[in-house]
């Protein structure tokens, strides 16, 4: 099975990763180099910027203190989709997360309301690069999963044989929190950094 073939399958598969957690990542690792989407814009490559979409309460601690670390656990289910700066705009970015946001809030009146709360950057090599501790096997993949109205879009997902247990996505989750908790950009500050 191709990488393209995969995605293709599984689209709408909320367990997609728990599928690339049963695979050889030597396998994962050549699937980051084909274009995994029939309107991808090309692979992934290590120096592209990704940001993440932070939404409040989604993403955001019950007390509205910063970023809950449970916001990275979509890697281990359905991939954490982010998007490619390369092929976007900080302008494009803001309204397509706060057209997000506002159509579920439409969509689910009785459901506590969202809010485009930041974003979280990443270099895709920094996530390329994180290793697990007791294998150092990659856990982490990116993948140029573009939809037809939605170009820039990648996710990042946990696969490989060697990172399917709870102690290493415990690990791994924590890691992940501390990587972007540091880099979290609120609304506010993206909005200024577009008018600049």
């Amino acid at each position: 099975m191709t990488g393209r073939e995969f995605f293709d399958e599984h689209k709408e598969n909320a367990k997609k990763c728990k599928l690339l957690q049963k695979m050889e990542e030597e396998a994962l690792e050549s699937w980051e180099d084909q274009k995994v989407s029939e309107f991808s814009p090309g692979v992934v490559l290590d120096e592209e910027l990704l940001y993440q979409q932070v939404v409040d309460p989604t993403h955001i601690a019950p007390n509205g203190q910063g970023l809950d670390p449970m916001a990275f656990d979509v890697c281990r289910s359905h991939g954490l989709s982010t998007q490619r700066v390369a092929h976007t705009n900080i302008d494009e970015l803001i309204a397509s997360g706060e057209d997000r946001a506002n159509n579920f809030n439409l969509k689910n009146p009785d459901k506590k309301q969202k809010k485009l709360w930041g974003f979280i950057p990443y270099t895709v090599s920094e996530i390329r690069e994180v290793l697990c501790l007791d294998t150092e096997t990659r856990p982490l993949y990116v993948f140029d999963t573009a939809d037809e109205d939605n170009i820039p879009h990648a996710e990042i997902c946990q696969g490989g044989l060697n990172s399917s247990s709870k102690a290493q996505w415990v690990d791994l989750r924590t890691r992940l929190y501390l990587m972007a908790k540091r880099k979290l950009i609120s609304i506010e500050q993206m909005k200024a950094k577009a008018e600049d």
